[in-house]
């Protein structure tokens, strides 16, 4: 069976009207409005609230599987003024957030104020860990990357793929939210640094 093209442009282009016309709940879909639509929650996950005791035990691995929690962050003499928790699987739109955080937040807000940590939660061994942290350039860069060992920081802080969350230096959540463009979060960040 062979058809002119002429005709085959013809069919393709009623058989996309028949298909989008169908689909009267797309508009939302095409022309995204940017409200959110999520449930309001009061978990102790939200910003102003406190870490509980289970998410500053977290157990996480560094990339040399030394064990470190965030009560160990916090607990020194001076502990930084904020701790930045970015979730990351090693996907594109991971890295182009920590892209965004390397070459743009860290030299803003600087290392001697601020630690920053790329929270691996799906690499499930220190190894491997280390491998996509030295495979996409954040070996012994300024961003630590850590491996959320048993799940609790994804669990605790409700994290997935792109959230990052500023802590306080007295453990208060100041912001959870997915990265964006950086903007809300540069924003909190700055807050709590008094900027």
């Amino acid at each position: 069976m062979s058809c002119s093209f002429d005709r085959c442009i013809g069919a393709s282009l009623l058989l996309l009207v028949l298909v989008l016309g169908g689909c009267g709940g797309m508009t939302d879909d095409l022309l995204p409005s940017g409200a959110d639509r999520r449930a309001q929650s009061t978990g102790a996950y939200m910003p102003g609230n406190p870490l509980d005791a289970a998410t500053r035990a977290a157990r996480l691995l560094d990339v040399d599987g030394n064990a470190l929690t965030l009560d160990d962050v916090l607990g020194v003499p001076r502990p930084p003024e904020a701790i930045v928790l970015y979730f990351t699987m090693w996907c594109p739109v991971c890295l182009a957030h920590s892209d965004h955080l390397h070459n743009t937040v860290v030299p803003t807000y600087g290392t001697a104020r601020v630690r920053y940590f790329l929270v691996d939660y799906v690499s499930g061994d220190w190894r491997a860990m280390r491998q996509a942290a030295q495979a996409n350039g954040y070996l012994g860069s300024d961003l630590e990357p850590v491996l959320d060992a048993d799940g609790t920081l994804f669990q605790r802080l409700h994290g997935a793929m792109g959230n990052v969350v500023v802590v306080d230096a007295q453990g208060v959540i100041r912001f959870n939210a997915y990265y964006q463009d950086g903007r809300a979060f540069e924003a909190a960040l700055a807050q709590v640094l008094g900027l």
